[in-house]
């Protein structure tokens, strides 16, 4: 399993948004600041915006800001808010109907219970333990 680059992003433009100084922080600057594309700043702010972890202000001296502590934001919440729901595997859902070998897997149903183990990891990591040094 691999996190996704828009989920590393997401982490690092977080942290840099509690590392500012200011009030509220533009995308730009913060696109400045981590080194990541302005059009990725902006589409995983969209997607953070949506789920809550942040917010918005409009006109001078506006930007965005994180909605709640950094210890209170999971690694689970990220992702999730970039990617969606997460899963291990396309068969976490019992009645997965896209499977084409539905009728002969021996897995059948037991990735769920995998999935549900990596959310609980996930949800333990919190923003915060991902600030280095």
């Amino acid at each position: 399993m691999k996190i996704s680059q828009l989920s590393s992003y997401a982490v690092r433009l977080l942290i840099a948004m509690e590392q500012n100084e200011a009030k509220h922080v533009s995308a730009a600057t913060l696109a400045q600041h981590t080194h990541i594309p302005l059009p990725t700043v902006s589409k995983v702010l969209k997607s953070l915006a949506k789920a809550g972890i942040v917010s918005s202000v409009l006109g001078a001296g506006g930007g965005y800001f994180l909605t709640q502590q950094i210890d209170n934001i999971t690694l689970g919440d990220i992702m999730t808010a970039v990617e969606g729901p997460l899963k291990v595997t396309p068969c976490v859902d019992e009645d997965c109907k896209t499977c084409e070998e539905t009728d002969i897997c021996t897995t059948k149903g037991k990735w769920s219970s995998v999935n549900q183990h990596v959310l609980k990891s996930l949800n333990t990591i919190k923003l915060v333990d991902m600030i280095g040094n």
